[in-house]
């Protein structure tokens, strides 16, 4: 009698499966049940890629931050909360952006929303420095300003076109098949 992993037979019944929906999902309407609600996962996108890498480096960055306001705090003589706090809130923020990298990348709908909403938090707040920054001529703030606007609205754009929507909504179940019926 030959040894067999536990490991491989779970393997390939789930390679099996998988190819019989994929046969399924050829031969015409879908059936009725758990198995139709089943739809292939789209590929991921390049520039939700981006988008996620971006992210990420901005979670390092804001990590590195927070990490440097904690070594200043414990540089000082005389131990304040308020500093500590600021500084254990810096991290605590630190991680928002990295999670929703994480969303993003693993094609998440509540890391597109996120994205969105932060996209058009700092967008309405990049108009307004932009404005101030002209009427204080600062032409370096300015600049940045106006990159920060213009990577905003690009990003935007790119998270409301059909087909990135269409990905990270592709992993959902169908809405016309009933969801807990069982095959027969």
């Amino acid at each position: 009698m030959r040894f067999k992993p536990l490991f491989m037979s779970g393997y390939i019944r789930f390679l099996a499966s998988h190819s019989a929906l994929k046969r399924e999902s050829s031969r015409g309407p879908p059936r009725v049940g758990i198995r139709a609600t089943i739809q292939p996962a789209m590929k991921r996108p390049i520039g939700v890629r981006v988008i996620a890498a971006l992210q990420s480096v901005g979670a390092a960055r804001l990590f590195v931050e927070a990490v440097d306001s904690l070594v200043e705090v414990s540089k000082g003589q005389r131990v304040e909360a308020a500093p500590i706090l600021r500084a254990i809130l810096r991290l605590i923020v630190a991680l928002i952006p990295l999670v929703v990298a994480i969303g993003l990348w693993n094609l998440r709908p509540w890391a597109r929303y996120m994205t969105l909403i932060g996209c058009t938090l700092l967008l309405l707040l990049s108009l307004i420095g932009l404005g101030a920054y002209l009427f204080r001529q600062d032409a370096a703030a300015f600049i940045g300003a106006l990159v920060e606007v213009s990577l905003s609205g690009l990003i935007l754009w790119y998270l409301f076109r059909a087909r990135v929507k269409a990905a990270f909504h592709a992993t959902r179940p169908s809405a016309e098949a009933p969801q807990l019926r069982q095959d027969r």
